[in-house]
């Protein structure tokens, strides 16, 4: 049997890692992903270490920064490994994490001591006694790069470290590439790397490239006051290429007037005199499209300015048709985050969606434009909409989530007198042999509850109660 090689990439994190990624995973027969699985405790632990590399059984590679502690294991069970460690600037860096952190504190065993605790990734971090963030993460980049650099001396061609800047020059990506022991004809140079910046250099010459146009579909009714907050979103976005088309379905707050005094050629309104719904105002946005990829956006939430581009990064690493993300779940003062996860092995989409309550959020949604345009949204439903669209989505094409929350669901913002309760009646009957029933009877007795809480007809608390009865409790 052949020695397995596996590419791993590493680096403190905030430097380039998921650049790094979607540019090996373009390679070739090449299938790297970024952060595959769980991530791995920085203090040693083979356990960890047998369910990640059982996790990258099927790829060529994997690219975080959790790797470090794990170098000389890796190697001894598969020699051949290359690992491509990035440095970014040590300034840069930290500034990054500052902003990407905020309240939480990876490199402070914290204890409740005013942080907020974080899980999934405070394992991943040493700790160290500082209590001044700024310099915890400036003694985390000094003692990642020292080992990095003994591990580069340890296993010469096995191991290197290069600038972050290296992923935006052709010289870099070629020695990148040559390390992985590619041939200059196998190299495959995608159009961009960071989409946050506008040309690749070789030789000190910009070479200009254009990114690729992105179709934002916002559908608005009645909603001027949240879509200027909306646009003010798009406008602030790190890609720049790109085209906004709002649909007015049937507005009589004049939601056009909004569009005109931005004076921007990329926006485009379209205006629906008479109201249908929003999937119908969606669907001709669509329609209209000119971009690669589409993203979903309603005007009563609002994106982070890295949403875009951590969209478009997630998709083509992955190498799937559509991505859906967390959210912040905005509800007057209060912030919350709901954190998606992938579609386990034998899950059914819809049971993702229905137990989370949330699952894949309209407004996360971010797809190549031939899958959107071959799966469309159904015009008859005027709830549950996103849970449809998601769910047929999926039996044709793939999605991945994406942790990093980077929209705001304004929650307050939805009135629950108007909920059509025959839309999610439609659609459990349509999807109900696919249900788990443990996932059913919760979700009618959410509904009944909402039923009740909204005095909605006699005639919907009933056949709730009836369904809820049918159970053998």
């Amino acid at each position: 049997m052949k020695p397995r090689k596996l590419i791993i990439g590493l680096g403190t994190g905030r430097c380039g890692t998921m650049s790094l990624a979607k540019l090996l995973s373009k390679q070739p027969g090449m299938t790297v992903t970024h952060e595959c699985g769980e991530p791995l405790p920085w203090i040693y632990n083979p356990k960890a270490l047998d369910r990640k590399l059982f996790d990258l059984r099927k790829l060529t590679g994997d690219v975080a920064f959790y790797y470090l502690s794990y170098v000389n294991s890796i190697i001894l069970r598969y020699p051949q490994t290359k690992f491509i460690c990035l440095q970014r600037e040590r300034e840069a860096t930290i500034n990054s994490y500052i902003k990407k952190t905020g309240s939480r504190n990876h490199w402070l065993d914290h204890r409740e001591e005013g942080w907020i605790l974080d899980h999934k990734w405070d394992y991943s971090f040493p700790k160290f006694g500082e209590l001044n963030k700024r310099e915890a993460i400036g003694k985390y980049y000094d003692l990642y790069y020292k080992q990095a650099k003994q591990l580069k001396s340890q296993y010469p061609g096995k191991f290197i470290i290069l600038n972050t800047e290296s992923l935006n020059t052709v010289e870099g990506i070629q020695s990148i590439l040559a390390f992985c022991e590619l041939d200059e004809h196998q190299m495959n140079f995608p159009l961009k790397i960071h989409y946050n910046r506008f040309s690749l250099k070789k030789n000190n010459h910009n070479i200009y490239i254009k990114e690729p146009l992105i179709s934002i579909i916002i559908p608005v009714r009645n909603g001027r006051n949240t879509l200027v907050r909306c646009l003010s979103g798009v406008i602030n976005q790190t890609i720049t290429n790109f085209e906004v088309l709002v649909i007015d379905d049937g507005s009589t707050d004049n939601p056009e007037d909004v569009i005109h005094h931005l004076k921007d050629k990329r926006f485009h309104f379209y205006k629906h005199t008479k109201h249908k719904n929003a999937n119908v105002a969606r669907n001709y946005g669509i329609s209209k499209a000119k971009g690669e990829y589409i993203a979903m956006l309603d005007a009563d939430d609002e994106w982070l300015p890295e949403h875009l581009s951590s969209s478009l990064d997630c998709i083509e690493t992955n190498k799937v048709e559509g991505i859906y993300g967390s959210v912040l779940i905005r509800t007057g003062k209060t912030t919350s985050l709901f954190k998606s996860r992938d579609v386990i092995f034998g899950e059914q989409m819809i049971n993702y969606l229905l137990e989370s309550g949330i699952g894949a959020q309209t407004s996360t949604l971010f797809c190549k434009a031939e899958a959107i345009k071959a799966t469309g949204w159904d015009n008859s439903l005027k709830r549950h909409q996103d849970y449809d669209f998601v769910t047929r989505f999926s039996k044709q094409f793939r999605w991945k989530a994406k942790i990093e929350a980077t929209t705001i669901y304004h929650q307050n913002t939805i009135n629950k007198s108007n909920i059509d309760f025959y839309s999610c009646i439609k659609l459990i009957n349509q999807y109900k042999n696919h249900i788990n029933p443990s996932v059913l009877l919760k979700y009618y007795v959410q509904m009944l509850s909402l039923a009740k809480n909204i005095n909605a007809k006699s005639s919907i608390v009933q056949y709730y109660q009836k369904k809820i009865s049918a159970f053998d409790l």
